[in-house]
């Protein structure tokens, strides 16, 4: 809507343009224009962009989830000693990508808030989908994706992009090539969307 209106104000600047380099006078742009830029102004400010989502995910790809943000174990990095009811997807990705560290996380509880991502047909069971958020160093130009798969009888009823807190426990799928990690929950609930949508390395 904002394009339209800019465009409104736009061309008829262009026709007296195109009018002076024949000669005409032009006259400078009348209160209806600043009026429709000024609109088209608000409507930025006042309506904020929407935040990535499921369309973003299918376009990154996700692997196996949760090998989207690499960071190095420091002396501040997450353990499996913490109470990982108090972890992000990120401290979950962090741990993660320790491979040592994996069978420690088995049976470990978990109370998660992300967005429901469903992937393409055939990707997980029926009774699986992606819990998933993006982290954001900047700005969304250089997000990652994160997404951890929650095994819940009624995943299939779940709305894609639909914001919820998934608690259960953290198992490992080994049926596959490679470890794959999955919640198996015991309760989904819905949540609104945070305010800040994305996670951060740095908390």
């Amino acid at each position: 809507m904002s394009v339209v209106l800019l465009v409104l104000v736009v061309l008829p600047r262009l026709v007296e343009l195109q009018r002076a380099e024949h000669g005409a006078s032009g006259e400078g742009l009348g209160w209806p224009s600043y009026a429709l830029a000024g609109l088209a102004a608000g409507l930025v400010l006042l309506l904020p962009p929407r935040p990535l989502g499921s369309a973003a995910l299918d376009q990154q790809g996700l692997g196996n989830g949760m090998d989207g943000v690499s960071q190095s174990p420091g002396p501040g990095s997450a353990s499996p000693l913490d109470d990982t009811q108090e972890w992000t997807l990120f401290e979950w990705s962090t741990v993660w990508g320790q491979t040592s560290q994996r069978p420690k996380l088995v049976g470990r509880p978990a109370n998660v808030v992300g967005f429901v991502h469903h992937p393409k047909s055939g990707l997980l069971p029926d009774d699986q989908f992606m819990l998933a958020r993006f982290v954001v160093r900047c700005c969304t130009a250089d997000s990652s994706a994160l997404a951890l798969a929650v095994r819940w009888p009624e995943a299939a009823t779940l709305a894609s992009d639909s914001w919820v807190r998934v608690e259960g426990s953290l198992q490992i799928d080994r049926s596959g090539a490679e470890e794959r990690p999955f919640v198996q929950a015991s309760l989904v609930t819905p949540v609104p969307r945070p305010i800040n949508p994305y996670l951060s390395p740095t908390g």
